[in-house]
């Protein structure tokens, strides 16, 4: 945030994206999207110059729907295997190269913890009505 204030500062005395960038040793691009987050917020367009989130999603460019089923179902199986026998993220992407389909170990990685978040278990409370001075609960 500092920085963006010294870019705003700059900018104001000097009037050029060029030699903002040459004073701080970066792009001049980046100089332009700064100075242009900061006049949107200015004029009300933008609640704020950084997103609070600053991941960035990118959509998944080799990944098809047969890839994910196939991850999938293997997932599937492993939740009527033993624990010991279960297989984890490297070998189901190991199996996936051996089948013959081309995808990356981190793409492979994101699938299983979208799965994960779905078929998690969840918490559950058990509403208890015990009797009068022989059990209490408290937060």
């Amino acid at each position: 945030m500092e920085d963006i204030q010294t870019i705003i500062a700059s900018y104001n005395r000097c009037g050029s994206y060029s030699q903002v960038a040459r004073e701080m040793h970066v792009s001049h691009n980046t100089i332009k999207k700064y100075i242009r987050r900061y006049n949107e917020v200015r004029s009300g367009f933008r609640d704020e110059i950084l997103p609070k989130e600053r991941r960035i999603e990118q959509p998944r460019r080799s990944i098809t729907d047969e890839m994910i089923y196939f991850i999938h179902s293997m997932l599937e199986e492993n939740v009527t295997r033993p624990r010991k026998q279960r297989m984890n993220g490297r070998q189901i992407y190991d199996k996936m190269l051996q089948t013959g389909y081309s995808i990356g170990y981190s793409s492979v990685r994101e699938i299983i913890a979208d799965w994960n978040t779905v078929h998690r278990s969840r918490e559950v409370y058990i509403l208890q009505n015990p009797e009068p001075g022989y059990r209490a609960e408290f937060d």
